[in-house]
C-alpha cells in the first residue's frame, strides 16, 4: 500500500521544485555569454577577423618587447622615453585623471599609437570630424614623403573617423585635408600618431596591401637602435588586472552565485518546515498541582513528606497574603491534613 505525502510535504516539495526551476531559468538567461561572432574590437585575445591577436603575435615573433597593458594610465612608468602604447579602438573613455596621466605620459617623452574615433575623449589637442565617413575598405596613398609611409605606398583602412581641424602641429600623413586618415604631431617630448580605423593592425585587414609595411612602421623606433618598449592596451577594452577581474572572467563568480541561491533555498525549506511541524504540534499542558500531588501520593512516603514539606515553606504568591497553614490544610484536602499532621507528630 503506497503511503501518502502530508500536506506540509507536498507544499516543502513543490517549493523546492519552483526554487530548482528558477535557478536552471537563471543559469540560461543570466550565464556570461561567449564570444561574439565577429566582434570588431581589435584585442589582442581576439582570433576574429576584427581582433588584433595576430598582429600581437607578430611582434612577439620578431623579439619586440611586447606585453598587454591591462593596468590603468596612472600606472604607466614616470620615465616614458622608449615606451610605445598602442590605443586600438578603446572602448570605454578615461576619467579625468586617467587623461591627465595619459597627457603626461606623452609630454614626458612617451608615444602613442591611437586608432579609431575617440580619440578626442583621450587627448584634448585632436579633432574628428562629426561627419561619419563611408564604413567601406578604402585604399589610400601617403601626402607626403615620411618614415610612416616607407615601403608602404598603398594601404587599406576602413575609417571610422575622419580628421578635423587641423592645427599648427598636426601633419596629415595619409588622406587629403580634409579627410585625413593618418595624422600624427608632436606633445611636449613625445608624439602621437593616429589612424582612422584599426584595420591595418586587425587579423583581416594587415595582409591587404601594404598595411603590415604601415603597422612596422608605426611600431619603429626611429631613433634608436633600440626598439620600444610595446605597452599594447586592454585596459580600455575592459580587461582589469585585479584579482576580481580574473575571477570574473572564470565561472567561479557565477558558481559563487549558484551556491548562494542553493543556500538561500535550504535555509527557507528548513524553516518552512520548522514552522509548519510547530504549527501542526499541540501544546503541552503543564501539570496542575491536583495532579502532582496525585502523582507524588502514588509514590513512597518520602517523596509524599518532601511534596508537603516544600508546600508548607513556599512563601504565598499571586496575592494570598493572608493564606495561613490552616486553610492550607484544608484547601488540600482531609487526606492531606491526617498525613501532615502524622509527619508533625513523629518529629516530636
Amino acid at each position: 500500500m503506497p503511503l501518502g505525502i502530508a500536506a506540509s510535504d507536498r507544499k516543502l516539495l513543490l517549493i523546492g521544485g519552483g526554487l530548482l526551476v528558477l535557478m536552471l531559468a537563471a543559469s540560461v538567461i543570466l550565464a556570461p555569454p561567449g564570444e561574439q561572432f565577429n566582434s570588431p574590437v581589435p584585442s589582442t585575445y581576439s582570433t576574429q577577423s576584427g581582433g588584433a591577436q595576430a598582429a600581437y603575435l607578430l611582434l612577439s615573433e620578431l623579439h619586440y618587447p611586447v606585453r598587454r597593458w591591462e593596468d590603468a594610465p596612472t600606472e604607466l612608468p614616470p620615465t616614458s622615453t622608449g615606451i610605445l602604447l598602442i590605443l586600438a579602438e578603446p572602448m570605454q573613455f578615461p576619467s579625468a585623471k586617467e587623461r591627465k596621466a595619459l597627457t603626461d605620459f606623452v609630454e614626458g617623452g612617451g608615444h602613442v599609437l591611437f586608432t579609431g574615433p575617440l580619440i578626442r575623449n583621450f587627448f584634448s589637442a585632436a579633432d574628428v570630424s562629426p561627419i561619419p565617413p563611408d564604413p567601406c575598405w578604402k585604399s589610400f596613398s601617403p601626402g607626403i614623403p615620411s618614415r610612416i609611409a616607407r615601403g608602404a605606398a598603398h594601404v587599406t583602412i576602413q575609417p571610422q573617423a575622419y580628421w578635423g581641424r587641423l592645427n599648427e602641429s598636426q601633419l596629415v600623413l595619409y588622406g587629403e585635408t580634409d579627410s585625413a586618415v593618418v595624422v600624427t604631431w608632436n606633445v611636449g617630448h613625445g608624439q602621437v600618431l593616429w589612424w582612422a580605423g584599426s584595420t591595418p593592425l586587425s587579423n583581416a585587414g594587415i595582409t591587404r596591401e601594404q598595411n603590415l609595411a604601415l603597422f612596422l612602421n608605426s611600431v619603429a623606433r626611429w631613433s634608436s637602435v633600440h626598439p620600444y618598449q610595446i605597452d599594447w592596451d586592454e585596459y580600455f577594452h575592459g580587461q582589469r588586472s585585479s584579482l576580481w577581474s580574473y575571477f570574473g572572467k572564470t565561472s567561479l563568480v557565477w558558481g559563487i552565485f549558484q551556491l548562494g541561491v542553493l543556500a538561500a533555498a535550504v535555509l527557507f525549506s528548513f524553516n518552512w518546515a520548522a514552522c509548519t511541524s510547530a504549527r501542526g504540534r499541540r501544546p503541552r499542558r503543564s501539570p496542575s498541582p491536583t495532579c502532582t500531588f496525585a502523582l507524588c501520593w502514588s509514590g513512597n512516603s518520602a517523596c509524599r513528606r518532601r511534596r508537603l514539606m516544600l508546600n508548607w515553606a513556599r512563601p504565598p504568591s499571586n496575592g494570598s497574603v493572608g493564606r495561613t497553614r490552616e486553610s492550607l490544610i484544608c484547601s488540600s484536602g482531609p487526606r492531606l491534613a491526617v498525613v501532615w499532621i502524622s509527619s508533625r507528630l513523629a518529629r516530636l
